[in-house]
């Protein structure tokens, strides 16, 4: 509940600078700027923490809200970029767009939240998915030397979209712990280190090509990803739910009684019925 609200209160200062080139255009005062940033984050705080009460959310689910309105602004830049809203007089075109994706990201991830029992660790390892994703593309594009700003934007947006699909998969059915969350952060950000020093050892070379390091310093993140992943899975599997109520039908005590000739009568229930509290 109160990382919900203290993260509202974080990025409504964002927002509300949003809100106020939305409202007042680009000759927008320094001080409604600063008010909007000042109404935005207690605005936010206020509300988020009240959302957060009223539906008792978890920590988990507080979680996914907030990185997938924070993906939500990502997508809004990227948008923004393609359509060219940088380059317009007016910031409200990019103001709006991206207030709108927020929103967007943060419906998403309200819906997203009631598909399974998200804990801050499932959060933390399916948003490094989405990192890896989204720095894929920008690794192979500085590889190729592709210099249009376009092509950046629409794949880090399209690869990065596969990440976050990709780790939802891969955190479906799991339940692992936040610190085993943070470990995937930090095995994921070493190995990418690793990686740009392997790469930069061997673009050291006479004649090498230093572009290859993104691309290396990616593959030995997502390296460090997958091996944290896979060490921390077989721990963490959810056991399928069984019924509390067990019925079980024994046809046997029919005639077992009359097949074994002993002295005592043979007792065995035909139906027994056993319920776990």
């Amino acid at each position: 509940m109160s990382s919900f609200a203290s993260a509202g209160g974080w990025l409504g200062i964002g927002h509300g600078v949003l809100l106020s080139y939305l409202l007042t255009g680009r000759n927008a005062p320094v001080r409604s700027v600063y008010s909007g940033a000042l109404l935005g984050s207690v605005s936010e705080l206020i509300i988020n923490y009240n959302i957060a009460r009223i539906n008792n959310f978890t920590s988990g689910k507080s979680s996914l809200l907030i990185n997938y309105s924070s993906v939500g602004t990502a997508y809004g830049i990227y948008l923004s970029g393609i359509l060219n809203f940088f380059d317009e007089p007016s910031p409200i075109p990019f103001a709006g767009t991206t207030l709108l994706t927020t929103g967007l990201g943060y419906t998403i991830g309200a819906v997203m939240s009631n598909t399974q029992n998200y804990t801050p660790g499932d959060v933390r390892i399916k948003m490094n998915a989405w990192l890896l994703g989204t720095v894929l593309p920008v690794s192979i594009l500085v590889l190729i030397e592709n210099e249009e700003a376009n092509a950046y934007r629409a794949s880090m947006a399209l690869v990065g979209l596969g990440g976050l699909i990709l780790g939802n998969e891969l955190v479906r059915g799991y339940d692992f712990e936040s610190s085993q969350g943070t470990f995937n952060t930090l095995a994921t950000l070493g190995g990418g280190l690793v990686g740009a020093g392997i790469g930069l050892l061997i673009s050291s070379k006479e004649g090498s090509n230093y572009k290859i390091i993104p691309l290396i310093s990616t593959l030995g993140g997502g390296l460090g990803y997958y091996l944290t992943y896979s060490m921390y899975r077989k721990s963490t599997k959810l056991e399928s739910k069984t019924s509390d109520l067990n019925i079980e039908f024994n046809p046997s005590g029919f005639f077992l009684g009359n097949v074994l000739k002993t002295k005592e009568p043979i007792i065995m229930p035909i139906l027994n019925l056993r319920y776990r509290f």
